[in-house]
């Protein structure tokens, strides 16, 4: 039970929810994508991240000066199914849809070169 109040705690703020929606979608993501999509600083999501690593639901990795996370593979059947259910019904949720159409429009690539 332990696990499904870490889960679930994790996932009751919407703009965290937002987050494991598009990473579940889109896969690895740069924050600044993320950052952008939000309508957020960095700084913010990234606490909004650290939060799902907390909970074990991320991971993250560096390239250079850029952070990228990803869902973290589930261990427990619970994670497994809540990851199969919110990739599955996320895509109903008016904002999550507006998110989708966002990143596909964002190219992170482009956004390196103009911040160095």
């Amino acid at each position: 039970m332990d696990d499904a109040v870490t889960v679930f705690k994790a996932l009751s703020d919407r703009t965290r929810a937002r987050i494991v929606a598009m990473l579940l979608d889109q896969g690895e993501t740069c924050v600044c994508i993320l950052a952008r999509v939000l309508g957020m600083p960095e700084c913010s999501v990234s606490r909004h991240l650290a939060v799902l690593r907390a909970a074990g639901m991320v991971c993250a990795r560096r390239q250079r000066t850029w952070m990228y996370y990803r869902m973290a593979n589930p261990k427990t059947r619970l994670r497994k199914e809540l990851w199969k259910c919110l990739r599955t019904c996320s895509g109903e949720d008016p904002q999550v849809r507006r998110d989708r159409e966002r990143v596909q429009r964002l190219n992170c690539g482009n956004l390196e070169r103009r911040q160095r």
